[in-house]
Order: structure tokens, then sequence, then C-alpha cells
């Protein structure tokens, strides 16, 4: 199956009129992993996926996410985990980069071996919508932070 035979163009989704002129500006066509993945992204949907590196799965995943994301109310929405710290920063990165045209979505990066000081953004109302973290980080910080 080649990769024209099953990219489609990202307009046909339905997603939020921000987030498709952020796609507008640097992707045209979805790759083939998410054209299988996000028209059955929802909130209440499971999907699996696998492809090689650069073959879009963050945005396959990360896009449905972001559509389904409500930044009025300050609390947890979604918890993206990673076997290593090199790619949680990667998919964190490019998490900020789908989010931009996004009003007020926050993303955090969780890794050991890094500073406690941008963990502290976890009280009050700048608290983080999002992780990205290995699975070690992430269960550190929870039993930190009861409120989690």
């Amino acid at each position: 199956m080649s990769d024209t035979a099953t990219s489609t163009d990202f307009s046909a989704l339905a997603l939020t009129p921000a987030l498709k002129h952020n796609l507008d500006r640097w992707l045209s066509h979805q790759t083939p992993i998410q054209a299988l993945a996000l028209p059955r992204s929802s909130p209440d949907a499971d999907v699996i996926g696998q492809g090689r590196t650069g073959s879009g799965k963050t945005a396959a995943f990360g896009l449905g996410l972001l559509q389904a994301l409500d930044v009025a109310p300050s609390r947890w929405q979604a918890l993206v985990l990673c076997p290593a710290r090199e790619l949680a920063d990667q998919v964190a990165e490019e998490l900020r980069r789908l989010a931009r045209q996004l009003a007020n979505v926050k993303i955090l990066t969780l890794c050991g071996g890094t500073p406690m000081g941008p963990r502290a953004q976890f009280a009050g109302p700048r608290r983080p919508w999002w992780w990205s973290a290995p699975p070690a980080g992430s269960k550190r910080t929870c039993a930190r932070d009861r409120s989690i």
C-alpha cells in the first residue's frame, strides 16, 4: 500500500478551525497511520497503531486529544507515556507544535534526572492538561503529588 493511496486531506476531518489553520501551515495530507486513526479517534475510543519513526504517529493520536481538550477547567485531561526521556521530549515538542494555534494549552514533560522546579506547576491554576513522560517519572510524580 503506498502513502499516496491512503493519504487524505486534513480538511476532510472534523477538527476545530484553529487546528485546521495550524495544520494548513505545515501539513497538507495525512499519512497512512493518521488516515486510519484520526477518523476513529474520540474521547471514548481506544486506538492502537504501530508505525516507523516519522510516520506521523504523534499527530495520529495528538490531534484527537487536542480536539477533545477542554481548556476551561484546570485539570489533567491526558497522559502520554513514553518509554524513554528523549521520546517524551520529542512527543511533547510535537504536541506543542500541533497545539500552537489553540489558546491556553499546557503540556508538561516529566522525566527522571531533571529538576523538580517545572513540576511545581502542578499546584494551582497553572496546572498543565497533558503529561508526556516515561512510566517511572509518572509514578514518582504521582506519589509526591496526591492531587493528580
